[in-house]
């Protein structure tokens, strides 16, 4: 009887323990929440930005030269010079021309009085009419090459078209120069600043004239300079296979100079609604495809397809796949597997 009563005590004491132990041993196996941050979906209409580099220049640029060959006798402005319209910038040497126009002349002065004495001599039959016609043609003739030589002397000089500024010049005093060889390279006033740059058919198909752009220069770091889309090529250079863009700058206060080098975002005017997501969200995808973690009512990740619109810089537009204001799992989404539960780190 002692034995059974102290086995049965025995019994009980370890059978207690057994399960006193076992208890919190039950408790440590219970998954724990995982902490992620999400981000709620919210569409609205945007569209893909195209991010692009360019060259300034001036709207209007001109190739001002001269009509005929010679010397260059004087050049009156150097590069970088502001000029006035009609403001004389080069000649060339003038005797030969002047030369040109004095023959030129006294051929017509000759031809002129020859015309008129046929004509007093048909009128009183001396001549017939072909000989006054031969006249009359001479005169014509000797008519044109006065005309040509004194359009000739005209260009002869280099005015300015208009107000600007002088770009390149590409000659010097005493050289000879060929007729429409480059002398000058001008930009006008008129004519404004723009950029132009070249983009792929992906891009142009999206761009349309009136876009608006900010422009970055290299020149001015911090600075940033709105514009719009002006012109949009029709055709691939078919060397580069690039279309070619131009966007108007906005009047602005900065000394600009030809050639700065610029960087262009240009936001489409064709927007398609989509909902912006830190890249984060993204744990897998193919294509236009892709899977992210929501967040159903019980806290629970819940794997979901999306259709991708495009990637920009730490983000990705979802065009479909998500309702509006659902809350996607960013960081800690990788960790993430179906059903599993999950604690939201709020931010203080």
């Amino acid at each position: 009887m002692f034995f059974r009563n102290t086995f049965y005590v025995f019994f009980s004491v370890l059978f207690t323990l057994t399960h006193a132990q076992a208890e919190p041993l039950a408790d440590t196996k219970k998954p724990s929440a995982f902490l992620v941050e999400t981000a709620q979906v919210n569409y609205l209409k945007r569209g893909k930005s195209v991010d692009v580099s360019g060259r300034l220049a001036n709207k209007s640029e001109q190739k001002l030269s001269f009509k005929t060959a010679g010397p260059v006798a004087t050049i009156f402005v150097d590069e970088g010079d502001r000029v006035q319209k009609g403001q004389l910038l080069a000649q060339l040497n003038q005797e030969e021309i002047d030369a040109q126009v004095a023959q030129s002349q006294s051929v017509y002065d000759e031809a002129k009085r020859n015309a008129a004495r046929y004509q007093a001599l048909y009128e009183k039959g001396v001549v017939p009419v072909e000989q006054l016609q031969s006249a009359e043609t001479r005169l014509e003739v000797a008519r044109s090459d006065l005309r040509i030589s004194t359009f000739n002397k005209q260009h002869s000089v280099i005015v300015a078209p208009d107000d600007g500024r002088i770009l390149k010049r590409e000659v010097e005093a005493n050289e000879m120069i060929s007729p429409f060889e480059t002398a000058f390279v001008m930009s006008l006033n008129k004519g404004g600043w723009v950029v132009r740059s070249n983009v792929t058919d992906k891009d142009i198909v999206r761009i349309n004239k009136g876009d608006s752009a900010s422009i970055r220069l290299d020149a001015y770091p911090g600075k940033v300079l709105s514009g719009r889309v002006s012109e949009v090529g029709a055709a691939a250079d078919v060397r580069s296979h690039l279309f070619e863009i131009e966007i108007t700058l906005d009047a602005t206060n900065l000394r600009l100079h030809s050639g700065f080098i610029s960087r262009l975002i240009i936001e489409p005017s064709q927007q398609e609604a989509v909902a912006l997501l830190p890249i984060e969200a993204i744990i897998g995808a193919s294509n236009t495809s892709a899977q992210v973690f929501v967040l159903n009512e019980a806290l629970e990740a819940i794997q979901t397809n999306v259709e991708i619109a495009w990637l920009e810089s730490g983000s990705v537009a979802v065009k479909s796949g998500l309702l509006e204001g659902a809350s996607v799992v960013t960081s800690g989404a990788t960790y993430l597997h179906e059903g599993a539960a999950v604690s939201v780190y709020s931010h203080p």
